[in-house]
């Protein structure tokens, strides 16, 4: 499953690239790459109906449903199967409801499939532009202190050909033209959002070994051209 992903976008880039307004979610400056494995907290991006505006927050990776007694079931929820989830009862209603993208400049995954075993492998876009990684997100207060905590998980689908090689599984992508529904500005139906989580295509990525060289791509996009991509 996906387990760990690495973040080196600034929040510059983040705000330019998601279109959020100066005053939203963490921070203005330059920030340093993120390696985030679950328990950890990392960046999300998540539209509030309310304001109608996107934030970027920063939430605990590990998906404490609301209904949970106490924390310890989110060290299991880091991840939502697309082909279940609907019907889970730990995220059908955040599907319907709360869904969230977690920016990532790669993911990592553990050869589990063929030899050698054990070796870590990062995946990304071809072009070294940045992944958008779907989500779901959840509230659930503490009984004990009456705190709130914000945690998320991370969707995987079937592995494509690349990501095969390694492992079974790989996280569902979303491109720019996705984000609106997705993040639940625009009215959606449940087929619909069932339909986006697809193996992203083997074509457009890449994978190399993690302490190893990533392969020659064109230059990556700077935040400007990733906005006007996200824009179209």
């Amino acid at each position: 499953m996906c387990g760990e992903n690495t973040n080196r976008l600034s929040y510059p880039d983040i705000h330019a690239l998601y279109r959020l307004t100066a005053e939203a979610g963490q921070g203005k400056g330059k920030r340093e790459p993120e390696d985030n494995q679950p328990g950890d907290r990392g960046i999300v991006i998540r539209f509030h109906a309310d304001t109608g505006k996107r934030y970027a927050d920063l939430l605990q990776w590990g998906l404490i449903p609301r209904w949970a007694k106490d924390p310890s079931i989110g060290a299991k929820l880091y991840n939502a199967r697309a082909e279940t989830l609907h019907q889970k009862p730990s995220f059908r209603d955040a599907f319907a409801r709360r869904r969230c993208i977690v920016p990532a400049s790669e993911f990592i995954e553990r050869k589990t499939i063929g030899k050698p075993r054990g070796r870590k492998y990062a995946f990304g876009r071809a072009d070294g532009s940045h992944l958008a990684l779907a989500g779901l997100w959840e509230g659930w207060r503490d009984p004990s202190t009456g705190q709130w905590i914000k945690t998320y998980t991370v969707i995987t689908t079937d592995a494509n050909a690349i990501v095969a090689e390694v492992h079974h599984r790989m996280p569902v992508i979303l491109d720019p033209d996705q984000w609106p529904v997705w993040l639940g500005e625009v009215e959606s139906t449940e087929a619909e959002r069932l339909a986006m989580l697809k193996p992203y295509p083997t074509d457009l990525m890449a994978s190399w070994p993690v302490g190893g060289a990533r392969p020659v791509h064109e230059a990556e996009p700077e935040a400007a051209d990733l906005f006007s991509i996200a824009a179209e």
